[in-house]
């Protein structure tokens, strides 16, 4: 439930477009994705990993746009990713951009099946680092990271597997946080695939234990997630997907679900 939402390195679309449907999973054709998203969080837990309920119910809605554009015949995609956030919690609320994402990532070795590229993303800060609750960090970050692809046939169609793993750093308080995640894909139909997620965030280093007022934006936490979605082929070049994310665990972290539902074209 942290600000992500399919966002940065380990994002769930940007894993999952290159190696829908076909055998090659590279990065074809621009991809843009408009997603809406609902947390809700009653609960957290603490530096030793203890659940409570939250003195009042944090809920933050996102609204983003993300934009994935290949470079390089194809070898090498360029992404964007701008959130707008709605957050409440009791009788305190706040809107704004969240935090912008810039990111490159490069392949560095290819074959009809896999692909195994370096990541990197630049952290620019929205609005709203003051608000209460608050909506960013309000501090610039870079992300670096691995990550590999691999598509198989399944049912006359193609799977996916997805793994990542990397680092994110900002130029403020927050700590330097270790993450992964690794995601499935199955087709069951010419039009329908499901597909799993699992992600982690570890904490690197000193940082404030306190629990924020906006409890996806902690200065230090660890957390581990599940997600769980599918998604359907509207027509050549057009899906649509709903998932539900849920939070199995962590420290100094909201505990909720989060409902996803977005549009993809390319």
């Amino acid at each position: 439930m942290k600000p992500r939402g399919l966002v940065g390195l380990f994002s769930l679309l940007p894993l999952l477009v290159p190696a829908m449907g076909q055998a090659d999973p590279a990065y074809s054709s621009t991809f843009v994705q408009l997603r809406s998203s609902t947390l809700t969080s009653p609960a957290y837990t603490d530096a030793d990993g203890q659940a409570f309920n939250s003195p009042c119910v944090f809920a933050k809605d996102e609204t983003s746009v993300y934009v994935e554009a290949p470079l390089d015949h194809g070898a090498d995609a360029v992404t964007l990713n701008v959130p707008y956030d709605r957050l409440s919690c009791g009788s305190a609320s706040a809107a704004g951009i969240g935090d912008i994402e810039l990111g490159f990532q490069h392949s560095i070795h290819h074959t009809p099946t896999s692909r195994l590229s370096l990541s990197a993303l630049a952290i620019v800060p929205g609005g709203g680092a003051n608000a209460d609750p608050a909506i960013s960090y309000g501090s610039f970050g870079a992300e670096l990271g691995v990550r590999e692809s691999i598509s198989f046939p399944i049912f006359s169609h193609y799977g996916w597997l997805d793994t990542a793993v990397g680092a994110r750093a900002y130029s403020g308080s927050p700590a330097t946080r270790l993450r992964g995640a690794a995601t499935l894909g199955c087709p069951v139909s010419p039009t329908v695939t499901l597909f799993e997620r699992f992600d982690f965030t570890q904490s690197l280093g000193a940082a404030n234990l306190a629990v924020a007022s906006n409890p996806t934006i902690s200065l230090r936490y660890d957390d581990q997630e599940s997600e769980t979605g599918v998604v359907v082929r509207v027509r050549k070049g057009l899906s649509v997907y709903v998932s539900q994310l849920n939070v199995l665990g962590g420290r100094n972290y909201g505990l909720g679900k989060t409902f996803n539902v977005g549009l993809w074209a390319r």
